[in-house]
């Protein structure tokens, strides 16, 4: 190895000036022509030595050449700008300053190795170099990196060049290619779909169909916030930044006051979102034929905490959705009025419609309702809402009718129709007058699709007036169910069948319009057979109850809906945790880097380990996602009264509470326990025993966060389930019992989170 030399001295520096000469000045061109038959006068010699001891001193110096005005640089030639960052020369050329430059003639080699293009050909003319990125703003845009790899056999598979696109110098990909990273989001003409977990700990029923929107996303923080029934059916709020690419961790919002004692696991209380001009995040949730909770975040487009008011003045609802006016800042909510069954309102017949005016404390009541029902043929035809949207000024809601005193029947009639907040009167999506109510008597105008077994609509809308309603309807003579779709073309609703097919109709899509009109239906798909031995056949007065779940696709059409196809399955029915999809949404105002969000069911609901899905186009990691769970080698029993006993004597009747320390059992990251709860009865009964155990962190006043509460009829057999039960921070819980006396239980740690 050469030794370095000083290159710090430069020669002829000192010397006077007419002691160093350019021979250019006194002979023109002799610096190129060189010497000849001569003797060099001294004062060229030093001229020559000292540009090059100089020039070596410079690049001794600096590393790289600072960039000047006269040099030419080549393709790939790099310089130093005034700014001291190392740029790379994109052309050939010369006399471009590139710290002015816009990025047509130099990259930051260092900071910005991005080049950019703006076709397929420019691309293939780049000189590559492993890692370096293209920017490509014309067909099949996108990020693009060089990976150096041999990727013929990828580039031979896709000569669309939609994935892969091999250099001029090498066409064939086996000296590497530009392998797309990024798609630039709803132009692309085969969209990228990603599905990846963001929450593991929900409820089997974290979505619902018909509470709308629980999804919504705010240009001004550039964030999609969503909310969802968490652990103990409780709502729960989590965003996911589109600028940073991240979830937030969840953050619980409030207790799920519908988890009664005794009562049957309860789907109906799960939460919708608004959010308001100012940036303040609106949640109703938490009624099942009861008052409903309205939380609003305590500070603009933040989730961290929140303020809760019971609407004690407004009548006893389901199903409440919302939507905001942004016109006047006005929120409104459509849902399912009263407790029960009436000809009058409010009652299960009706559907009501209230306001929170802009920067208001308290929401108005619509007095009647604005949907009757009570017309209609046969007795107890309720009204489900099943969407509530802002679009032109209009409050558009969409319902159904189901048929029996328990619900049971018929779910039956797509019907769509808007409120004017300017006069307070309904009209049909044709602009026709309907009044302040809807009855029976205006059914022809409200109607999109007459059917018997339907769950939807969910609305959506596009240019020139059109109108989307989504739907899927039960298919007797296939027994299975299709996924629909009517548009509106501005005179008459036009039906299309996607020829998507799922296992029961309560699964309804949702409709994604693209920037370019272009429609995406989300929508619950399963080929398999109905596996459920207790399910009656759709063509009966008790249509199928099958909750076992789905995959999920994408299904594409043009701009009218008339024709569509399947875009992609997203996901198979094996591939999603617990028993396979179930609801899902499409997030209000929708940015294209998240598309969809669905969540899973799970046999046993009490466990609250359902999870919830993604789909975007967006490279992200899903930190801060996914539960770790560390299980217990031996399960460490709790609690042990299996012998025939009283519970714990002076608890029976559930008013004292009695608290465990877990800190020698678990890790001291723990924030949650799983246990399991085995309950035994003490001989044969013939009416239903009601028995059951709260849990709650120490120091909690409120009722527990969650719980095991069964109605079950024993017959000397133990029955046992397994649930979260959340840790104070020094790691204790609180439990009491509430169970009859004769029935004895037993308490196991089977396993901790630290998530």
């Amino acid at each position: 190895m050469t030794d370095k030399p000083n290159l710090t001295r430069v020669w002829a520096k000192t010397a006077p000036g007419g002691n160093v000469v350019d021979p250019d000045t006194v002979t023109t061109g002799k610096f190129a022509a060189g010497w000849q038959a001569e003797v060099p006068p001294f004062e060229y010699f030093n001229f020559i030595q000292k540009q090059v001891t100089e020039g070596l001193a410079h690049i001794n110096e600096q590393g790289i050449a600072v960039w000047d005005d006269v040099t030419t640089y080549p393709v790939g030639g790099l310089a130093k700008g005034s700014d001291g960052n190392v740029y790379k020369a994109l052309v050939s050329q010369s006399n471009n300053d590139p710290i002015s430059d816009n990025g047509t003639n130099w990259v930051d080699e260092i900071n910005d190795r991005v080049f950019r293009a703006a076709s397929i050909a420019e691309i293939e003319a780049i000189t590559a170099v492993n890692k370096y990125q293209v920017s490509l703003s014309g067909d099949s845009p996108g990020i693009w990196e060089f990976s150096n790899a041999n990727l013929s056999t990828e580039v031979t598979g896709d000569p669309g060049q939609l994935f892969y696109i091999a250099p001029d110098t090498d066409d064939t990909g086996a000296s590497g290619a530009w392998v797309r990273l990024i798609v630039s989001p709803d132009t692309q003409s085969t969209p990228r779909y990603r599905v990846s977990p963001i929450v593991q700990r929900a409820c089997g029923a974290a979505i619902y169909t018909k509470q709308n929107p629980p999804s919504v996303y705010d240009v001004t923080s550039n964030k999609t916030f969503f909310t969802y029934a968490g652990p103990g059916r409780e709502p729960y709020a989590i965003f996911y930044d589109h600028t940073d690419h991240f979830w937030s961790q969840p953050v619980r919002i409030g207790d799920n006051p519908i988890l009664a004692p005794f009562g049957v696991e309860d789907d109906h209380g799960v939460p919708s979102m608004a959010i308001d001009n100012n940036g303040f995040i609106h949640i109703l949730y938490g009624s099942h034929n009861t008052k409903t909770s309205w939380a609003k975040s305590s500070s603009a487009r933040d989730i961290s905490s929140w303020g809760v008011t019971v609407l004690s003045y407004i009548s006893d609802m389901t199903y409440a959705g919302m939507a905001l006016e942004p016109s006047s800042g006005d929120i409104y909510s459509f849902f399912r009025a009263g407790s029960g069954h009436g000809s009058t309102y409010p009652s299960h017949e009706f559907g009501g419609l209230m306001r929170l005016p802009a920067a208001a404390t308290t929401w108005v009541e619509t007095a009647g309702g604005v949907i009757d029902t009570t017309g209609y043929p046969g007795a107890a035809t309720d009204v489900y809402p099943t969407d509530i949207k802002h679009n032109g000024g209009k409050i558009y809601l969409g319902w159904l009718i189901s048929d029996g005193a328990a619900h049971n029947e018929k779910r039956q009639d797509i019907h769509a129709a808007y409120y004017g907040p300017a006069d307070s009167l309904m009209r049909s999506v044709a602009g026709a007058s309907l009044g302040s109510i809807v009855t029976f008597s205006e059914r022809a105008s409200v109607l999109v699709h007459e059917a018997d077994y339907v769950e939807g609509p969910k609305l959506a809308f596009g240019a020139s007036g059109r109108i989307y309603a989504a739907f899927c309807e039960a298919l007797p003579a296939t027994d299975n169910s299709g996924h629909f779709v009517s548009t509106w073309n501005g005179s008459a609703w036009s039906l299309s069948d996607t020829e998507a097919r799922t296992n029961y109709y309560f699964f309804g899509g949702q409709i994604r319009v693209k920037d370019d009109e272009t429609l995406e239906l989300f929508v619950p798909v399963n080929g398999d057979p109905i596996d459920d031995p207790e399910a009656t056949s759709q063509s009966g007065t008790a249509p199928i109850n099958d909750k076992i779940g789905t995959g999920m696709a994408v299904y594409t059409a043009a701009a009218n809906g008339a024709t569509w196809s399947l875009g992609k399955i997203l996901a198979r029915k094996d591939q999603i945790y617990g028993q396979g999809a179930r609801a899902l949404s499409v997030p209000l105002n929708s940015h294209p880097g998240l598309k969809c969000i669905f969540c899973s069911t799970e046999a046993n609901t009490a466990t609250y380990l359902a999870a919830i899905y993604a789909v975007t186009d967006e490279n992200y990691e899903p930190l801060n996602v996914t539960d770790a769970l560390s299980l217990i080698p031996n399960p460490h029993t709790i609690y042990n009264n299996y012998t025939g006993t009283f519970f714990v004597n002076d608890e029976v009747g559930g008013t004292v509470w009695k608290t465990v320390d877990m800190s020698d059992l678990v890790n001291l990251n723990a924030t949650s326990i799983f246990i399991e709860v085995v309950v035994q009865a003490l001989g044969t009964t013939s009416s239903p025993i009601e028995l059951g155990v709260g849990f709650r962190q120490t120091g909690a006043t409120s009722r527990p966060r969650d719980k095991i509460m069964r109605e079950v009829v024993f017959s000397g057999e133990s029955i046992s389930q397994t649930l979260e039960v959340p840790l104070s921070f020094d790691h204790k819980f609180e439990y009491k019992d509430i169970l009859d006396s004769t029935a004895s239980i037993k308490l196991q740690l089977v396993a901790y989170s630290t998530s």
